[in-house]
């Protein structure tokens, strides 16, 4: 005797809404592929965000997050034995300022290596999107 099993009404609330549904009134925050990196930064901190997409001619094609930049900055600093590293500290430092402003967002985005770049179709049942964040996933757009 198996009775049908219920479904979680919660789960069931989720499957009945579409991604669009909950992003239609949503003002989403983005940045150009070629946005210098000093931009990228200074909208983060602008908007009190820690992530955010990255556009090439209107289409999503990547995202940076503030582990994506502490990547790229751990590579990008000269190290102690390199001879980048000889000179007066305030000339490394300003080589290393003007190597991060001159990078463009579409080099450091996905930096990381933390989240592969995968977006969901706004037409996707909200359950959907529950369940690939379920599945280690911390970000991903919604084009």
């Amino acid at each position: 005797n198996t009775k049908p099993r219920r479904m979680n009404s919660v789960y069931q609330y989720l499957h009945s809404k579409s991604l669009s549904e909950l992003t239609k009134d949503q003002a989403v925050v983005s940045v150009d592929a070629t946005t210098p990196l000093s931009e990228v930064v200074a909208t983060l901190a602008e908007h009190g965000i820690t992530s955010v997409p990255v556009l090439q001619d209107g289409r999503a094609v990547g995202h940076i997050d503030s582990l994506d930049l502490v990547c790229f900055v751990h590579a990008a600093a000269p190290q102690a034995d390199s001879e980048a590293a000889e000179g007066p500290a305030e000339s490394k430092i300003a080589m290393f300022a003007r190597a991060i402003h001159m990078q463009e967002a579409q080099h450091v985005m996905d930096f990381s290596g933390r989240d592969v770049y995968f977006p969901l179709d706004e037409h996707l049942p909200v359950s959907a999107a529950v369940e690939f964040f379920a599945c280690g996933t911390h970000r991903t757009p919604v084009p």
